[in-house]
């Protein structure tokens, strides 16, 4: 258990770092500080779209979702449940969302941002949010991006459940996906 919290550490500080170099934040008003927001102009080779037929261009201005591994690892931690802590992620996400979208409502979100993505292995708890999930290429960058993320949640994820984030295929067949929420869905759905 002691080499888990050695990674968890070093993940702790490249994922600060990434955090500090892209600028991301809290979602404005939330307490759980669960999800970061990074807002950028969209770089994707083409233009993405979603299933709410919204379409989002290359060089639009988007918010890119970023977990806060620090924060899950203290929900993690304090969680009184004996349920995987994914359950209790995705009440917490659900609350989030609900804040953008009132953050969206109220101003404190620019109206220009369009859509809003996270990568994420993670692609059954964001259909159940109502995202649209565009898979990656399959290059090196993206197995990459798969492996760093499958290592994030073996991690920090599924602390009670081993069965999920215990076999090899979780380790090296997670395919990373753009889990995308169009303004108007969330808008429409929280």
């Amino acid at each position: 258990m002691k080499i888990k919290t050695f990674f968890q550490s070093c993940g702790a500080i490249i994922d600060n770092f990434y955090i500090k170099k892209v600028g991301a934040t809290p979602i404005p008003g939330s307490e759980n500080k669960l999800l970061l927001l990074c807002v950028h102009p969209y770089q994707g080779a083409e233009s993405v779209k979603l299933s709410d037929d919204i379409e989002i261009m290359r060089d639009e201005a988007v918010a890119e979702f970023h977990f806060n591994n620090g924060r899950i690892l203290e929900i993690a931690r304090t969680a009184a449940t004996n349920r995987p802590i994914e359950w209790l992620l995705l009440k917490i996400l659900k609350e989030e969302l609900a804040l953008l979208a009132k953050a969206c409502r109220e101003g404190a979100i620019s109206e220009e941002i369009r859509g809003f993505y996270g990568v994420n292995v993670l692609s059954g708890g964001a259909k159940r949010l109502g995202f649209t999930l565009v898979p990656l290429a399959d290059n090196w960058q993206n197995r990459l991006i798969g492996f760093w993320e499958s290592s994030l949640r073996r991690l920090y994820y599924s602390n009670q459940n081993h069965v999920k984030t215990g076999s090899k295929k979780s380790w090296y067949h997670n395919k990373p996906c753009e889990a995308w929420l169009s303004r108007a869905s969330l808008l429409m759905n929280y």
